[in-house]
């Protein structure tokens, strides 16, 4: 964990850009725009995730999961 959480590791994520991950540390540069540096995050409907969890998470699950992670 400690090796992830590093500058070094955070590089290696910052080079996982296809999977659209951000690194944490203000030093590491992302190789993909981040809030504010070329797109606006968008503010959740709360209620709307609440109220459809189940759904979401199978979606999730079968989009991402299945179809993109497992896939490679």
């Amino acid at each position: 964990m400690d090796d992830l959480l590093s500058a070094q590791g955070q590089g290696q994520v910052a080079n996982l850009a296809n999977l659209f991950l951000i690194p944490f540390l203000p030093i590491v540069k992302a190789k993909r725009p981040t809030p504010g540096d070329g797109f606006t995050a968008l503010t959740p409907d709360w209620d709307f995730v609440a109220s459809n969890l189940t759904d979401l998470v199978g979606r999730f699950r079968t989009e991402i999961v299945e179809g993109i992670v497992q896939n490679r």
